[in-house]
């Protein structure tokens, strides 16, 4: 039998699954927690929690690396949408891809996307946004590129970004979604990269609608980190 190894820290990440019609295991949608643990043999893999000793269990998973599929609660490993929570694993092959849980074996299987780069996807930074998961992946060896998936194969393709850098690519990080406001819509914000500089973006899920913005105070080297969305309500 398996035992919890918690060795170099517990990652949380905070999640609730829905019954769906791969959670006929015992305990399936009870799940609130879910993290990166190692069992006895030294494997590190996919494990839930529903907050008791009895609830605590790891989820077997098929197809992964013999070291176990790793996944990685940080910096933002973790992604749900829908009823099922989406994370950085390691396959057979030891490539790291986009993976999926409903919080069952039977359930928690790779998403094979087209377009990745030669190691792998490497997928990070998932944000809901617009009924899709949007992250940073990999689409060559070195460019790393803005990606949408509404959690199949066939949509989880990357966005063709015009302006985009083309040595490392958008290289996008630090998500955050505010509006509408106004009569300008909501949108998803984020660091991104140009040829020369580091500046905010913004996009509407879509490739076309995905921009940067220049600050008036014309520093197109902006560079932002810690994008945080806040509505303020004052009395």
């Amino acid at each position: 039998s398996a035992h919890l190894l918690p060795s170099q820290g517990v990652h949380l990440f905070w999640w609730t699954p829905h019954a769906s019609e791969h959670s006929t295991a015992k305990g399936a949608g009870k799940f609130a927690l879910t993290f990166q643990g190692t069992n006895s043999l030294e494997k590190k893999g996919l494990w839930a929690t529903d907050g008791t000793a009895e609830g605590t269990q790891e989820i077997p998973v098929k197809n992964a690396s013999a070291n176990g599929v790793t996944p990685m609660g940080f910096p933002r490993r973790f992604g749900a949408l829908g009823d099922r929570l989406f994370f950085w694993g390691i396959n057979v092959s030891g490539k790291g891809g986009l993976w999926a849980t409903d919080g069952t074996s039977k359930g928690t299987v790779e998403i094979l996307a087209k377009g990745t780069g030669p190691r792998g996807l490497d997928p990070q930074g998932f944000f809901p946004f617009e009924d899709k998961l949007f992250f940073r992946g990999m689409v060559s060896l070195h460019k790393v590129g803005l990606w949408r998936t509404d959690g199949t194969a066939a949509g989880t393709i990357p966005l063709k970004v015009a302006g985009a850098g083309k040595t490392y690519g958008l290289n996008p990080n630090s998500f955050a979604e505010l509006g509408p406001i106004g009569s300008r819509p909501r949108a998803l914000f984020f660091s991104g990269s140009t040829e020369q500089h580091s500046t905010l973006w913004k996009t509407d899920g879509t490739s076309q609608g995905t921009v940067p913005i220049i600050p008036v105070a014309n520093s197109p080297n902006l560079a932002p980190r810690d994008i945080i969305s806040a509505t303020l309500t004052f009395d």
